[in-house]
């Protein structure tokens, strides 16, 4: 815990080299959603490299913010969920084809868990804002 909260961009950019991993385990594989008459096909490859960009901004940002003492719990918080979030939705545009041939049911049930990972996403990322935001603060009293 103490390499969490203390230098936050070493496991950000460690989980870049296991979603690019993820990406190329099976690279003919597509995840397939329906919003009303809209399909979206998005490949694996090309969501773990937006995946992958998005961990190494933050990444880089943790990394330029390292002289800040940021509220430890929230970069915690912040990492894991983001990271757990990113790697979740790898896993599933890889698994996503096998569920065509299962009931409505399980379908239903796995947009559900995503749906539940998809907010602690968006919550992570309100931490994380509010964590910098913090951080300035505290540094600008205390100078």
């Amino acid at each position: 815990m103490s390499t969490l909260a203390n230098k936050p961009y070493i496991p950000m950019f460690m989980s870049i080299l296991i979603i690019f991993v993820l990406a190329i385990v099976n690279p003919n594989e597509f995840i397939d959603i329906q919003l009303h008459d809209t399909y979206l096909v998005i490949s694996p490859i090309h969501l773990g490299a937006i995946l992958s960009f998005y961990l190494g901004l933050t990444g880089i940002i943790y990394w330029l913010l390292r002289k800040l003492s940021c509220v430890k719990w929230m970069t915690i918080t912040h990492i894991i969920f983001t990271i757990l979030a990113c790697v979740f939705f790898q896993i599933f545009s890889l698994i996503s084809s096998k569920f065509i041939e299962i009931d409505n049911n399980a379908i239903r049930i796995m947009y559900q868990i995503a749906t539940v990972i998809i907010l602690f996403g968006i919550l992570s990322q309100v931490i994380f804002v509010v964590n910098i935001f913090l951080s300035l603060i505290r540094k600008v009293h205390m100078d």
